[in-house]
């Protein structure tokens, strides 16, 4: 998360947030079955055995941009996929409170 707070506020940032897929848009991303963050977040996903997982930014619903992380260490981390969809959709939604 500190490294994207940094590049957030570094001369790179238009690059970073332009090769990070949409949510919903495009990309790994677009297979998303959300609604709510569709084309809200700037996200990159990952997999690796046992993990699984998905960074970058959202843009709340205030309009507040937040830095979201989620990491899944476990032999069935894929099934832990929705829960990640969730933590982006809470961000969307509550992330501004």
């Amino acid at each position: 998360a500190r490294m994207l707070q940094t590049a957030y506020v570094s001369g790179a940032m238009p690059e970073l947030m332009a090769s990070l897929p949409i949510s919903g848009v495009d990309g790994t991303l677009k297979r998303s079955k959300s609604q709510v963050s569709q084309g809200w977040a700037h996200l990159k996903s990952g997999t690796l055995r046992d993990s699984t997982a998905l960074a970058g930014y959202v843009d709340s619903a205030s309009g507040r941009r937040l830095v979201v992380v989620g990491i899944i260490n476990h032999a069935n981390a894929p099934a832990a996929r929705p829960a990640l969809e969730a933590l982006v959709d809470w961000a969307v939604k509550e992330g501004s409170r």
